[in-house]
């Protein structure tokens, strides 16, 4: 009896060493997820992105198509019998019968062949510009919800870590208020209550912008089960060079959109403009005549009462007659013209838009250095000096618990809101640095 109860707590023992084990496999598998940090994000971001992939199979396809392109149309070849009698389809019988073996091969008209692989080449020289402003694209979102959820993060770990004072302050406000001797009233019991209230209140609006920062951070990596990694340092944002802030101080427009002009979406719609204006040169092909050559050959039986016959070879040029083509030529290489103008300004409008964003986001980001500045210097200070002043005042029952409270939540919420700051500026540098960080290298591929 006792062996059986042994060997059932052995296999018991044994099963739940199997279950831990599996739980720590599991653990294991999702630890990479656990202390999240922006590098490792923006790297699985880049890993995992589905769309450089298919960028790349989309580029291979058009040098393909250009490759196939830049070929003569395949020949012709026709085999005849001709000038059969129908009083018997004697072969030998009539000396116009022959049996004919005719090649044909036409031609493309003028370059067209070379321009068509030249335009195919030029739009897959804009896939490796779009797959650089992809990734640019995927570090500037990827950063900018990490920032988001970090930020909440931040605002959590300080309303909990502030939360104990205020239960501390009601704690102090009910033994006054039970005491004989304190002067607190019920009313100020319910204020601090709902002051306390509206701190959890906040607590619960800033995990659901977390939970939100997060889910929408985990569409762009491979695991959707993430979580941030634990620290009080806020994370390093890629910085746009340091010579452009003179140029951004001084506001040199011209200077800034000629750094604009070389951005990798600006470029790539440049080789867009020259895929549209070998288009135009692919349809001025048009004016050109179409050729075509051919050569036959045909054989003759011999005669039967006076001996052989000579057989006959032919040889011949064709070309096409634009007698009708001339107006549509006309208007199809007005069309690739146009096209070609449209891309241009699309081009110029990106440019200009860009620039009002770098120009948006500098002053933006001087604003916010000033804001925190002016919180870390000015405004924290005097709003710890006020509390320990209202504290002070209550301590010798010159004051209200009340206004010590007031005083603590101010000086709460400006945490808070340095915590926003601090949000916004790495932001707006992220974005910056999306904008301007090609500058410092300017290697792009263009296929002219």
């Amino acid at each position: 009896m006792h062996l059986l109860v042994d060997r059932k707590t052995i296999f018991i023992d044994r099963s739940k060493l199997i279950s831990l084990s599996l739980f720590s496999l599991l653990f294991l598998s999702n630890s990479s997820w656990a202390n999240l940090t922006l590098p490792t994000a923006i790297k699985l971001a880049k890993q995992d992105d589905v769309w450089l992939k298919g960028s790349e199979l989309t580029e291979r396809a058009l040098l393909a198509t250009g490759e196939a392109s830049d070929s003569l149309p395949d020949p012709s070849i026709s085999v005849d019998l001709l000038n059969l009698p129908t009083d018997g389809f004697d072969f030998s019988q009539e000396p116009m019968s022959q049996f004919k073996l005719a090649i044909s091969q036409n031609f493309t008209r003028g370059a067209s062949r070379q321009l068509k692989q030249k335009q195919y080449n030029q739009l897959a020289a804009q896939h490796p510009l779009l797959r650089k402003n992809r990734l640019a694209e995927l570090e500037l979102t990827v950063s900018q919800l990490y920032l988001d959820a970090f930020a909440a993060q931040q605002a959590i770990n300080h309303i909990a870590k502030d939360r104990p004072l205020f239960e501390q302050l009601i704690e102090t406000i009910n033994a006054s208020y039970t005491s004989t001797q304190g002067n607190s009233q019920q009313q100020d019991i319910l204020q601090a209550r709902i002051k306390l209230a509206l701190i959890d209140d906040h607590s619960l609006k800033m995990q659901q912008q977390l939970d939100t920062a997060l889910a929408q951070l985990s569409r762009w990596l491979p695991e959707s089960n993430i979580k941030l990694a634990d620290s009080k340092a806020w994370p390093e944002i890629t910085k746009f060079p340091n010579h452009l802030t003179d140029i951004l101080a001084t506001q040199q427009i011209h200077q800034l959109a000629d750094l604009l002009s070389q951005h990798p979406a600006v470029l790539a719609i440049q080789q867009q403009i020259k895929a549209k204006v070998s288009a135009v040169d692919l349809a001025k092909q048009k004016y050109q005549p179409l050729w075509g050559v051919s050569a036959s050959y045909a054989y003759r039986d011999d005669d039967p009462f006076t001996g052989s016959r000579a057989d006959f070879f032919s040889v011949g040029i064709k070309v096409e007659l634009p007698l009708f083509s001339n107006q549509r030529n006309d208007n199809e290489v007005a069309a690739a013209s146009y096209q070609a103008r449209s891309i241009e300004t699309e081009k110029r409008l990106l440019i200009k838009k860009m620039l009002g964003q770098v120009n948006t986001l500098y002053k933006q980001s001087i604003n916010l250095e000033q804001r925190y500045q002016g919180y870390k210097q000015n405004i924290i200070p005097q709003l710890e000096a006020q509390h320990k002043a209202a504290l002070a005042a209550f301590s010798q029952n010159d004051g209200q618990l009340v206004e010590v409270i007031e005083a603590q939540i101010k000086q709460h919420d400006a945490h808070v809101e340095m915590i926003n700051i601090s949000k916004q500026t790495l932001k707006t540098q992220a974005h910056l640095a999306y904008l301007l960080g090609h500058a410092s290298s300017q290697n792009d591929r263009e296929v002219n």
